[in-house]
């Protein structure tokens, strides 16, 4: 079965709403035959434009899952019927994953790193002194940055 990747967007008003929803998109993967891989909340985002969602109501803010799963085009078709009915989704999208699953996670180390610096000079107060000196020279008129 090949490898799907389902990301959906939610409401952000309740965590048990987006907890039944999960919950329900997997036993519908599960009764047709599918195998639930991996879930990743990535979290609450700000979107680009306000979306109306399957409320009737219009949002700006949303909360970004991803699903994996294993699953042929009728584990898809399930999937996005119980999408459509649910009233906690805005906007969901499925993709079939060419790669293996160990290279689909690779989204996921991408989101626990916590910082790009690495090295303990850059934490020192001469370098962040630095920083700061650049930060007031942006806040003059004459001075521009490119």
């Amino acid at each position: 079965m090949p490898l799907n990747e389902l990301i959906l967007v939610t409401r952000c008003a309740d965590p048990k709403g987006t907890a039944n929803l999960m919950r329900a998109v997997s036993i519908a993967v599960f009764q047709a035959g599918g195998i639930v891989r991996d879930v990743n909340i990535l979290g609450d985002r700000i979107m680009a434009h306000t979306k109306k969602g399957n409320d009737g109501k219009l949002h700006s803010v949303g909360r970004y899952i991803q699903i994996l799963y294993d699953g042929n085009p009728r584990v898809v078709k399930k999937a996005e019927i119980e999408l459509r009915d649910s009233f906690e989704t805005i906007q969901h999208q499925t993709y079939r994953v060419k790669d293996f699953f160990n290279e689909a996670l690779l989204f996921k180390k991408s989101r626990e790193q916590t910082t790009i610096v690495k090295s303990d000079k850059y934490r020192r107060t001469e370098f962040v002194s630095e920083i700061a000196k650049i930060m007031r020279g942006r806040e003059d008129p004459n001075h521009y940055y490119y």
